[in-house]
């Protein structure tokens, strides 16, 4: 008679860790198309900020592209930050473009922070700006946020105040009595100010390196400087 041989069974471990494969792929699955649609509705939110704040026109929702909702999210927003509202779409989508591309994006808390100080510092520089240049800002009076002050009595007086800095950043700047970055660093101190910190924050949100492009510009400069000193050489040379 001949003898059956029989199959040995999978060890336990095995099935286990076939078990465990099928697993990770699909909880992998599953995060993937989390994040997607993370990123996808952390977009649309982007999009509706910036077609709001394109669509304002103070005073009247209705000419807004997404009505009451969107006339006072775009009146919230350059109210705070006038002119440097029209950055903050861009600064939202950033983080959830990186996520769709799989680049993993800076932490929620430190990007909030360092968006939150990138907006400030710009808007510290838009309000020396208005102040320094009011042409410029009766220019941008359709894009921004404004406030009217008028009174009858004892004379006639009505005055128009546009914010292309925002609110707290013109208060900031020149409004507070005695403590206004105006009277303690002047105009010149107070611009110089906001243009580092504006780098600043730059560089750590695309994480370059500070130091990077002043050594490139260096060694660019001294290449060029090399070659305008070898230049004379070599004409000297071919007129021997």
């Amino acid at each position: 008679m001949k003898r059956v041989k029989k199959r040995a069974k999978p060890h336990k471990e095995e099935e286990d860790y076939k078990a465990a494969a099928g697993g990770g792929q699909a909880v992998g699955s599953q995060r993937g198309l989390k994040e997607e649609l993370i990123a996808i509705c952390g977009l649309a939110g982007a999009l509706f900020l910036l077609l709001s704040l394109l669509s304002y026109s103070q005073g009247d929702y209705q000419a807004n592209w997404f009505g009451r909702a969107g006339y006072g999210v775009s009146l919230g927003w350059l109210a705070l930050f006038g002119l440097g509202a029209y950055l903050s779409p861009f600064l939202l989508a950033w983080p959830f473009i990186r996520l769709l591309r799989g680049v993993r994006p800076l932490r929620p808390v430190r990007f909030a922070c360092l968006s939150l100080a990138l907006l400030a510092s710009i808007s510290t520089l838009l309000a020396v700006l208005g102040d320094t240049s009011p042409l410029l800002a009766e220019r941008l009076t359709p894009f921004v946020f404004q406030t009217s002050t008028s009174f009858a009595t004892p004379l006639s007086y009505h005055e128009l105040k546009v914010h292309i800095g925002g609110i707290p950043f013109t208060l900031l700047y020149t409004t507070l009595p005695m403590l206004n970055l105006k009277e303690l660093l002047n105009p010149l101190g107070t611009a110089l100010l906001a243009l580092f910190a504006t780098a600043l924050t730059l560089f750590v949100l695309t994480g370059s390196r500070l130091f990077d492009p002043i050594k490139s510009l260096t060694r660019h400069l001294l290449a060029s400087l090399r070659s305008r000193k070898a230049y004379p050489k070599a004409l000297v040379i071919e007129e021997e």
